[in-house]
């Protein structure tokens, strides 16, 4: 912020009796009230901070930027006004009991405050960076591995810091954390490109990884508040911010990451028919099947955008389809045990569809039909 400088009467020397004798001018006094009315009017403006304004996805190094930017905006007024044409400006308008002079010296001890507040914020949020690091350059794994080192030191800052030991202060700063937790299992979901283009193995074991990191961060975050609340005593209610706000983002992104996890598992499970083409009949199942995930492949959306509530009607649809295809599945399967004559046929099929079928309600249906079979021939070998 750069204060309009002073161009009159600024190179005398700024001694209280030469001061006192400009200010005897009423022109020089007027000309120096206005320049001052001016500093008053912008550094108002930057101590009050109605500018700022927090992107939805900003991580935690935003929070670390805004009061390191801000701590140099407040070192540059401060020099500022340490320069002599301002010495000059605060003498006369001393000396006449100005009272612009009056409302600055209460700005410029607002000035004081806020700098202590932003150095002291700047100090702390310093002490987060390497235990922040993984969330930005890591994979989830070492996030999960990081965050008892993260929430210890973000205790650490919310008991020692002066500034930052209030839920106002804090909810802000752990959304932000929260945010980069995203943005990080995110970035390490889409890595091999989209989704549905990528080994869905390899993908279901992203999915579930960034489950694991959202369980892992309510999970440390609950043990860290119970042990401050120990070392707190009776009474005292101690690291408890505002929870719904910090955790409501990340929970809905693991409500579309857990969607994406059953519809990519039922992908890989039922997509293993096309591996077994010689098991004459399963041609039409395993066309039709090949027609519902083109079908959600031709998607034009972000499947990671949780608030695009288009996927969720597309799932249900999906999820209808795989059930009516599952069923055509298991019609095939009770048509292909019927004309089968004997047990070790039997055993031979069951054995087949086994290998194939990974799907829990038909892995269910062929156990019952193994069951069967063992109990029937039994049955026969006890007549005999």
């Amino acid at each position: 912020v750069d204060l309009p400088v002073p161009t009159e009467h600024v190179n005398v020397d700024p001694k209280p009796a030469v001061c006192a004798q400009l200010a005897e001018n009423p022109e020089v006094v007027a000309y120096f009230e206005t320049i001052l009315a001016q500093w008053c009017t912008l550094v108002d403006r930057v101590l009050t901070d109605e500018t700022r304004t927090d992107s939805d996805a900003d991580g935690p190094d935003a929070e670390l930027e805004y009061w390191r930017s801000r701590m140099a905006k407040l070192n540059s007024i401060s020099e500022q006004t340490k320069s002599k044409p301002a010495k000059v400006l605060f003498g006369v308008l001393l000396a006449c009991r100005s009272k612009v002079y009056k409302a600055w010296r209460q700005i410029d001890t607002r000035i004081t405050d806020v700098s202590n507040e932003a150095k002291d914020n700047v100090k702390y949020l310093i002490t987060l960076e390497n235990s922040l690091e993984p969330m930005y350059n890591g994979t989830p794994t070492q996030v999960i591995d990081a965050m008892p080192s993260l929430m210890n030191n973000v205790k650490m800052m919310h008991t020692i810091a002066r500034y930052y030991n209030t839920s106002e202060r804090m909810t802000p700063l752990m959304s932000k954390i929260t945010n980069q937790l995203i943005a990080n299992c995110k970035s390490h979901i889409e890595a091999d490109g989209k989704l549905w283009d990528q080994d869905l193995p390899s993908l279901i074991a992203k999915l579930e990884v960034t489950i694991k990191v959202r369980g892992r961060y309510e999970e440390e975050y609950n043990l860290t508040k119970a042990r401050a609340q120990q070392q707190a005593g009776k009474g005292q209610v101690v690291f408890r911010f505002d929870e719904p706000t910090i955790f409501k983002k990340f929970n809905l992104f693991i409500k579309r990451v857990q969607k994406l996890l059953s519809m990519f598992t039922t992908a890989e499970q039922l997509g293993s028919l096309a591996k077994h083409t010689h098991i004459e009949g399963l041609e039409a199942v395993i066309k039709r099947f090949a027609e519902i995930t083109d079908d959600m492949k031709r998607k034009p959306y972000d499947l990671l955008d949780f608030y695009d509530a288009k996927f969720d009607r597309d799932l249900m649809d999906f999820e209808v389809q795989i059930h009516d295809l599952e069923t055509q599945l298991q019609s095939f399967i009770n048509s292909a045990f019927e004309h089968i004559t004997n047990t070790e046929q039997a055993l031979n099929l069951l054995q087949q569809f086994q290998t194939v079928l990974q799907r829990d309600s038909l892995k269910s249906d062929l156990q019952d039909k193994y069951m069967q079979l063992m109990a029937t021939h039994q049955s026969l070998l006890d007549e005999h």
